[in-house]
């Protein structure tokens, strides 16, 4: 049987309006729960239910979709409250549910539908960018807001989807936001309420805001968050002054007349957590707290308060106070480094308490905080000798009312002066130490570099004052006098030291730049050739002054005042110059070496500056033709050298003359030779001169004529004056005569050295020829004589004759076969003229 379940509902048409802004609907359902001072949820979820097109009609049969397929009574009736919910939100116009067919399954009847939407809405998306909640409380409103970014799009409602499901989840955001009620707020403001709800959404082409007063249109809201009445708060407990925090202090809430309460205790900042306390009770809070001065906690703090008051404030004030003590001396002056005590006496709810100190500031303060409601004592102490006392109440007073526990103090303190002295009134540095009389008990040991000591502000009582100097010299001097604090300009000690200043001065009276000056054992060091000694004990004293090793002053100091004596140093300065035989400056090498000295140097002198008179080994090296030679090796002590100005070495140009033992001057070369040493130089016109200075001493010679023949050799001792070297000769005479004993003149006569003619002559008409000045060293001889072909040499030492094979007839020479010839030639001739006077007739 076929039966229709018909509900009819409005019909709207959706008209866009001519507006140039755009009119959108959302929906948002808000849940969550919160507490004030907690942060909290919120919750809400938002849907597109804008209507931009409708469609006529939507069929949905069982054939098709299950969910109206074999259906139960409950599940009929949950399709149509969906339906009712849509056409209540004008999403559809109308609906209608046709049952097709039933079944029955033992006693359930299960139906076949098919359901008719009419009318229903389509819509397109929406970006929506941001979303905030807020409620609409007196003195916050929209200033204590929640934002989330969201940059999602929301898709339109789905009516079908919806009707099918009963889901919105495909066409819904879900939101989520932080929210955190005031810790203050009003007691009747804490009832389940819906807050507004305002979305930053693109829709058209543009961004928009929806919902709030400022929106375009309102976001239609439904569900409310439930603000519960308990509070949730920080609470911080100081003293009266709301400026120090009670560390681990106890907070106990009572509330009235319920049995309620609560017990908490602060942390190290003074601060403690309530949470969640109940807001429709009142209550009575204790606060209790260990102070300084008692030796368990004791009530600080009695009041009446409620939830909301409590939260609001964030603090609970106690009954504890900052005692504060100024303490100043005799003149005025603040006392820094005091003890201060603070004595409890009678403290309000305690039963044992302690004494608290503290040490004052640099301003003369004390302040001993957190002190409860009571009767104190206050003693001010300075080096363990109390200098002030005096009572104080804390708190309110039943009779005096409240006054500020603040305390001036003024303390029998006063500065103690000491000042250490010369025997000139100068201030000198010394160690002072301070004693306490009588006991003995060392108050202070000070080093007074200046001399001056100040113990400023303590007790007012004899004081035992020991005073002890280090002299120059490294000994100490010990006084003792008393003072006593205030006492006009203090007490001063004076000890028998004087100035002293000493100049070591040269043997010359310059000052000696460098050394050491020894007093009594002790040494300075001399600093521009004297030092000054500032703290040098009265009497007498044994000085010395070293330089470079060398002691060069030794002698007695006597001081009974300031006094400056000049101590004459045996330091010299040597200015040597090196000179000849003959009084020329000669470059040289130098060595010198003492006692503490080493110098060397090059050149034509020597200067040692500041030499301490001390045995000086002075050597002198020079050098010649590519060799040195020790010219001077001398020991004297500095003091005599320091006369001289010169030194005259052992050298001088060697002047040689070299002679023929004839007496003729020499021509030719010669070479000297000293050691390893040797020059070779011309003699011209018999003299040679080395042209530079050359040591005394034995030479070696050799003289050589100019073919490089040795003519002379031998030693001869160099001092200064011109040596003479004669070069020895002799006399060879040569005779040629002929055959018959005749002399031969012209015949040609040569002297040869090896080889080369040495000498050459011809005879004379004595047939004799000689040479004389032949060096005798070159003998023997080779003599050459030659008549025309016939040539004859002879080695000789001594004069020679030569017999040649000719004979002289009248001025010719003649061999034996010329000679031969020629008689023939004569007989020949003498024969002809015999026969031709024969023959010749006779007249």
């Amino acid at each position: 049987m076929f039966s229709l379940l018909l509900a009819l509902g409005s019909l709207v048409l959706l008209t866009e309006p001519a507006s140039a802004q755009p009119r959108w609907s959302f929906r948002a359902n808000v849940t969550g729960t919160l507490y004030p001072g907690e942060e909290g949820t919120i919750l809400v979820s938002v849907m597109n239910t804008e209507c931009v097109n409708r469609v006529r009609m939507a069929k949905l049969d069982y054939t098709r979709h299950d969910f109206v397929r074999n259906v139960e009574e409950p599940q009929i009736e949950a399709i149509r409250a969906r339906l009712e919910e849509l056409k209540g939100l004008n999403l559809i116009g109308d609906y209608l549910i046709a049952e097709n067919s039933s079944q029955l399954f033992g006693s359930v009847v299960r139906f076949n539908l098919t359901v008719f939407v009419y009318d229903y809405c389509t819509g397109r998306n929406a970006q929506v960018q941001k979303a905030r909640v807020w409620f609409t409380w007196p003195g916050y409103g929209r200033s204590y807001s929640s934002e989330v970014v969201v940059g999602r799009t929301l898709p339109p409602f789905d009516v079908l989807g919806y009707v099918v499901t009963g889901s919105t989840s495909g066409f819904r955001i879900d939101l989520s936001f932080a929210f955190k009620v005031p810790k203050d707020i009003d007691s009747e403001l804490l009832v389940p309420s819906t807050p507004v709800v305002e979305l930053d959404a693109v829709v058209t082409k543009d961004q928009y805001t929806f919902g709030g007063p400022f929106g375009l249109r309102e976001v239609v809201v439904t569900g409310s968050v439930r603000i519960e009445p308990f509070r949730t708060f920080e609470l911080l407990i100081t003293d009266s002054y709301g400026e120090r925090p009670l560390p681990y202090a106890t907070l106990r809430l009572q509330a009235h007349i319920y049995p309620f309460s609560l017990e908490l205790r602060t942390g190290p900042d003074g601060r403690l957590l309530i949470r969640r306390l109940p807001d429709q009770y009142s209550y009575r809070a204790y606060v209790l707290f260990q102070t300084p001065v008692v030796e368990e906690p004791i009530t600080v703090a009695v009041l009446d308060v409620e939830a909301r008051g409590l939260a609001a404030s964030g603090a609970i004030r106690t009954e504890l106070y900052t005692v504060r003590v100024s303490v100043r001396d005799a003149k005025g002056r603040p006392v820094q480094g005091a003890d201060v005590t603070l004595s409890p006496i009678e403290v309000i709810y305690a039963k044992e308490w302690r004494p608290v100190s503290v040490t004052t500031t640099g301003e003369g303060k004390a302040e001993f905080p957190l002190i409860s409601r009571g009767n104190y004592s206050v003693s001010v102490r300075r080096l363990g000798i109390e200098v002030f006392s005096s009572s104080l109440y804390v708190g309110y007073h039943p009779t005096y009312g409240f006054r500020e526990p603040n305390l001036d103090a003024v303390a029998r303190l006063d500065d103690l002066k000491v000042s250490v002295v010369d025997g000139k009134g100068r201030p000198v540095p010394a160690n002072v130490e301070v004693m306490m009389s009588p006991s003995g008990e060392v108050l202070a040991s000070l080093t007074a570099p200046d001399g001056k000591v100040l113990l400023a502000q303590i007790p007012v009582i004899d004081y035992r004052i020991r005073v002890s100097v280090k002299s120059s010299l490294g000994t100490a001097l010990v006084s003792e006098a008393t003072a006593r604090p205030g006492d006009g300009e203090g007490v001063t000690v004076r000890m028998p030291l004087f100035r002293v200043r000493l100049e070591a001065r040269t043997a010359d009276g310059r000052p000696l730049p460098e050394g050491t000056v020894r007093v009594d054992g002790a040494s300075f060091e001399l600093v521009g050739g004297s030092i000054a000694l500032d703290l040098v004990p009265e009497g007498p004293h044994r000085i010395s002054v070293t330089f470079r090793g060398a002691e060069v002053f030794t002698g007695e100091l006597v001081v009974a005042d300031d006094q400056e004596r000049v101590l004459p140093a045996s330091v010299y300065r040597l200015d040597l110059s090196f000179v000849d035989a003959e009084g020329n400056p000669v470059d040289v090498s130098w060595r010198a070496s003492g006692a503490g000295l080493r110098k060397e140097g090059t050149g034509r002198s020597v200067t040692l500056d500041l030499v301490p008179d001390v045995q000086l080994e002075l050597s002198v090296t020079y050098r010649f033709l590519n060799t040195s030679a020790d010219l001077l090796r001398l020991t004297e002590r500095v003091s005599s050298l320091a006369k001289e100005d010169r030194l005259v070495l052992p050298l001088a140009r060697l002047r040689v003359s070299v002679v023929w033992d004839y007496g003729a001057p020499f021509s030719g070369s010669i070479s000297l030779t000293y050691g390893n040493a040797s020059v070779t130089g011309q003699v011209r016109n018999g003299e040679f001169s080395t042209g530079v200075p050359v040591p005394f001493g034995n030479y070696s010679f050799r003289v050589a004529d100019g073919f490089g023949n040795v003519l002379s050799s031998g030693v001869v001792h160099h001092r200064g004056e011109t040596i003479r070297i004669t070069v020895r000769t002799v006399r060879i005479a040569v005779d040629v005569i002929d055959l018959f004993g005749t002399p031969v003149p012209g015949a040609n006569v040569r002297v040869l050295l090896g080889p080369s003619p040495y000498r050459m002559g011809i005879t004379d008409l004595t047939g004799r020829v000689e040479f004389t000045g032949l060096p005798e060293r070159l003998s023997p001889y080779v003599v050459e004589v030659t008549v025309r072909d016939y040539v004859e040499r002879k080695m000789v030492s001594a004069s020679p004759t030569f017999t040649v094979p000719y004979v002289r007839v009248l001025d010719s020479l003649l061999s034996l076969l010329e000679l031969g010839i020629v008689a023939v030639a004569v007989l020949a001739a003498s024969a002809a003229l015999a026969l031709y006077s024969i023959r010749r007739p006779r007249s």
